[in-house]
């Protein structure tokens, strides 16, 4: 039978495994994007496809992408894109350029490992209770960003 030591200390290493895992998980994914709710057509080129919204709707000059795929089963609804850029640059371009998008819908985002998935949504928790609040809150990188209390109107 393992001593309490022992198998605290199994513990910890499993932990910093898994820590080390989701690090590597993050830093494969920091070329890339998902796109949501671009429209796809029967015989498509992807890679094009993406390019083309890119440069014309992003302002991305010359994205040099490494791949450029649909994920999921067809549907009515489009189907969402995983895009691997060569250079980090270019991504954090067309993420810096998304607020193009707003009304269109049409969603550009990184493409997030699940661990950062709940963290961002419990941080999400955070602001909508803020904002509830009174106070002005938003989410940036992950993180919830809680300043001070909107004035009240006196009216």
């Amino acid at each position: 039978m393992k001593s309490y030591a022992e198998a605290t200390k199994s513990a910890h290493i499993s932990s910093c495994q898994e820590q080390e895992i989701e690090k590597a998980n993050q830093f494969a994914r920091m070329k890339i994007v998902r796109i949501s709710g671009l429209p796809e057509s029967e015989k498509e080129e992807v890679k094009s496809v993406v390019t083309k919204f890119l440069t014309e709707t992003l302002d991305v000059p010359n994205p040099d992408l490494a791949q450029a795929y649909r994920i999921g089963n067809k549907g009515a609804q489009p189907r969402a894109i995983i895009v691997k850029f060569v250079d980090q640059t270019q991504r954090d371009m067309a993420l810096a350029n998304k607020a193009i998008l707003k009304g269109q819908r049409i969603w550009l985002d990184p493409d997030l490992t699940p661990l950062q998935v709940e963290a961002r949504r419990k941080e999400l928790a955070k602001v909508k209770e803020a904002q509830d609040a009174g106070f002005v809150a938003y989410l940036r990188d992950s993180q919830a960003i809680i300043t001070k209390r909107r004035k009240q109107s006196s009216t």
